[in-house]
């Protein structure tokens, strides 16, 4: 009788820690390194730190093809397959955002780095657009639908608290 109830606790334990593994793994296709710098070769990744002038991207690819993305900017410590970036929803500061003079739309290239965490800084906003000397990096605030200066310090990405777990 006893070895029953054991043996069915033992099953259920077990069966508890398979589907809290199956929820906790993430579950993406690939992920892959890479570095956007001028000065350094993107295979050449290899680091503890990202260099001078670098940013250091860790990109993951779920089973939908969808696209999320770790940052990393010059000094900072490179911390590799941590966290899965889609575990939790961020929230998206603007509803547009882009170079206001020459009217170049970045919201959906900035669209994969929109992740808890990340600081979407100048640096990876420059190496997506071509710059000019009267370039203005301007959003549109999400609660406040205000145009806004992209501030110099960056916009850091935090939880969306009303869908976040």
């Amino acid at each position: 009788m006893y070895s029953i109830l054991f043996c069915s606790i033992r099953a259920y334990k077990t069966l508890c820690s398979l589907v809290k593994w199956f929820f906790e793994t993430p579950h993406t296709s690939t992920i892959t390194h890479y570095m956007l710098s001028d000065e350094y070769d993107s295979d050449d990744i290899d680091y503890e730190r990202v260099p001078e002038d670098g940013i250091f991207i860790e990109e993951w690819v779920n089973e939908e093809g969808e696209k999320k993305c770790h940052l990393f900017y010059e000094g900072e410590e490179i911390v590799r397959n941590e966290t899965n970036p889609f575990k939790r929803k961020p929230y998206v500061p603007w509803l547009w955002i882009g170079d206001k003079t020459t009217e170049v739309d970045l919201t959906s290239a900035l669209q994969k780095y929109m992740v808890v965490g990340n600081t979407i800084q100048l640096d990876l906003i420059l190496h997506l657009i071509q710059p000019h000397y009267n370039t203005q990096i301007m959003y549109i605030d999400t609660r406040t639908l205000e145009e806004v200066k992209f501030p110099d310090h960056g916009v850091r990405i935090v939880a969306d608290d009303f869908t976040s777990k």
